[in-house]
């Protein structure tokens, strides 16, 4: 009923003024469709923007992680190398430092991925893990090796270590690749 006797109160307008309603009410949707849109085109650059600061955040902290690897691979080369006593033991805390510095990394990642569900990539980052735990700990062998032994003993665990250092390459490589080109996308 009410419905209707608002029908009959439009129809009881006069001409000029049931012109100016016809006009009003697109116009009024006109506006109402802009706002919204404007609102979701700003929701869709913001999203865009928190993807693109996360991929190079990430990206960033992958090529870290590439530079804690080649310090701590540097050290225990060096070792075999000189042997030289001086600075060992600062060069074994530096070499712990960046072993730190990677796994705090890689648990940034597994975060990361766990929050998205993602079980490809945290597979992934469970392989670089028990890599570089296998290649630092051979690389320590390796070192005290030289250290206390002499190049005899050092040379006899240099394959090992070279092979886990591979190893670790390996599996680091395409997932440093994988966030840089995340990053470029």
């Amino acid at each position: 009923m009410r419905v209707r006797a608002n029908i009959m109160s439009i129809k009881n307008l006069n001409g000029g003024k049931r012109i100016a309603l016809g006009f009003s009410i697109p116009i009024v949707f006109f506006f109402a469709f802009g706002i919204w849109m404007q609102l979701a085109v700003t929701s869709v650059a913001d999203h865009l923007q928190r993807i693109k600061d996360e991929s190079a955040t990430f990206a960033l902290l992958a090529k870290d992680m590439e530079k804690d690897v080649t310090q701590v691979q540097q050290f225990f080369t060096d070792v075999s190398a000189t042997r030289a006593q001086d600075g060992l033991d600062d060069g074994f805390k530096i070499a712990a430092e960046h072993h730190d510095k990677f796994n705090n990394s890689l648990a940034k990642f597994e975060q990361f991925f766990s929050a998205k569900g993602d079980q490809q990539s945290l597979a992934g980052i469970k392989t670089i893990k028990d890599n570089f735990e296998v290649f630092y700990a051979n690389g320590v062998k390796m070192a005290h090796a030289y250290i206390d032994g002499g190049p005899a003993d050092g040379n006899k665990l240099m394959g090992n270590f070279d092979k886990d250092s591979l190893k670790l390459q390996d599996a680091l490589a395409p997932f440093i690749k994988t966030q840089l080109d995340g990053m470029d996308a």
